[in-house]
């Protein structure tokens, strides 16, 4: 759903500008033109209410008598508390849920690497392991002033009472083996040597392909300790939010990473690791570097958008005017989706198509492998649902009901604008999507030719 993010972002600033120099008419919104199977935003002209809304809808397979029900839950990551809690109830109560959530470098199962498994493509793969453990430990140093005694501590409460990181324990718990399935040592050093940290050091190794210690070649141990040394920067705070946490704070909502609980024993991780989507998309002939550092509040256009974010937050009318172009702008994304040009497209192909097929493959290995999981979840933006009820349909699931939640609820009379003006906004935001899709269609017409 970041894709989404990233539209709704790019016209909070505009719009809120404009805003304040009294630009817009006063002509009535245009009636909405929309695909609504997945979001959709509704209005009570009455109450002056207008609602984000994503729909959950449920398949099962006629004729297999297995039993099994499988929930596509549709989401934003940017919503009212509320709303997170609803999803986390419905989903709580499946037997298995497959969550969204691109994995720290170094955090991929070894079966999503591009190439063909080959020993130095399996080196490599766990040379970033061993650099996630490291980044995971040092958080560990970080928030608690010492380093653990185990790598267990990462995923574990400790006889101490200290708790994990509960955002990375998932995935530091399934990244304890390197690219060749054997266990990677964890040591604490207590003179000089290895990585840095506390009264001494620890250091993190493989023992390569044969899992024995020392070796030449393919079966030659690969520590942490021979990278180059991890950075204070390099090192994820975690007070300090990315856009969309910034995004939510300006305007009165909570991020889905921050109101949700995906540690539960039922919720897997079911997605690809941001060196395996970059290798990806650079495959594809793009760069995810600044996607990542944008998302992630690192780049320069991201600094600014966050200052912006900062303005707006400060005031309640512009907390409340941004509030309700991005339902608008989240609404109508799927119409500039569609038409993405070029590297774009190749972009999105990345961003939703080859992470849906890890989904898939997964629910694949539940239906197969595990029949006691008879009510299975799936929850994943809004923009990947198209794909995925495809590729559902080829498993033979049809659909057999639909739920819709409100993701944000927006009281149009509480932004400090009267609503003429505030539904003026609206209209001339969705004309605006409108052009930039035929826009976008011609130029990719001209290109073709």
């Amino acid at each position: 759903m970041t894709h989404r993010m990233m539209f709704a972002a790019a016209m909070i600033g505009t719009v809120c500008n404009a805003a304040m120099g009294g630009v817009f008419p006063s002509d009535p919104p245009a009636a909405p033109d929309q695909k609504e199977r997945w979001i959709r935003v509704t209005e009570d002209s009455a109450s002056g209410r207008v609602k984000l809304q994503v729909a959950a809808r449920s398949y099962t397979r006629p004729g297999a008598g297995d039993g099994r029900v499988v929930w596509l839950a549709s989401a934003v990551h940017v919503g009212d508390r509320s709303y997170y809690r609803a999803l986390q109830q419905s989903l709580d109560a499946k037997d298995v849920v497959l969550y969204e959530g691109v994995k720290p470098p170094g955090a991929g199962r070894t079966e999503h690497d591009l190439g063909e498994g080959s020993d130095e493509q399996r080196a490599e793969a766990t040379r970033k392991r061993l650099r996630f453990l490291g980044l995971a430990v040092k958080m560990h140093e970080r928030a608690t002033g010492r380093l653990p005694e185990s790598l267990g501590d990462l995923t574990r409460p400790t006889d101490k009472g200290v708790m994990p990181d509960e955002r990375i324990a998932p995935f530091v718990a399934a990244s304890l083996v390197d690219a060749w399935g054997n266990a990677i040592e964890y040591t604490l050093l207590s003179g000089e040597g290895g990585v840095s940290g506390g009264a001494g050091g620890f250091d993190l190794v493989s023992l390569g392909a044969d899992g024995q210690a020392g070796g030449e070649g393919a079966a030659a141990d690969l520590l942490l300790s021979q990278q180059k040394s991890i950075t204070a920067d390099e090192i994820p705070n975690k007070s300090e939010g990315g856009i969309q946490q910034q995004l939510a704070g300006a305007l009165g909502l909570v991020f889905q990473l921050d109101a949700m609980d995906h540690s539960k024993p039922n919720w897997r991780n079911s997605d690809l690791s941001m060196d395996q989507v970059s290798e990806r998309i650079a495959g594809s002939g793009g760069d995810a570097d600044d996607l990542f550092a944008s998302l992630g509040g690192a780049s320069a256009g991201a600094r600014f958008a966050g200052a912006l974010l900062k303005f707006i937050g400060a005031s309640p009318m512009l907390s409340g005017i941004a509030k309700v172009m991005m339902v608008e702008m989240l609404g109508q994304a799927d119409e500039l989706l569609e038409v993405v040009p070029g590297g774009m497209g190749k972009l999105m192909d990345v961003i939703i198509k080859d992470r849906n097929e890890v989904v898939i493959n997964d629910l694949v290995g539940v239906l197969e492998h595990e029949p006691d999981k008879k009510n299975i979840g799936i929850i994943y933006g809004a923009g990947h649902m198209p794909d995925l009820e495809e590729r559902m349909a080829v498993l033979g699931f049809t659909e057999n009901s639909v739920v819709w939640l409100t993701a944000i609820d927006v009281d149009l009379d509480r932004t400090g604008l009267p609503r003429s003006q505030i539904n003026s906004m609206r209209a001339m935001l969705r004309d605006t999507v409108k052009e930039q899709a035929r826009a976008m269609r011609r130029a990719e017409e001209r290109r073709r030719r």
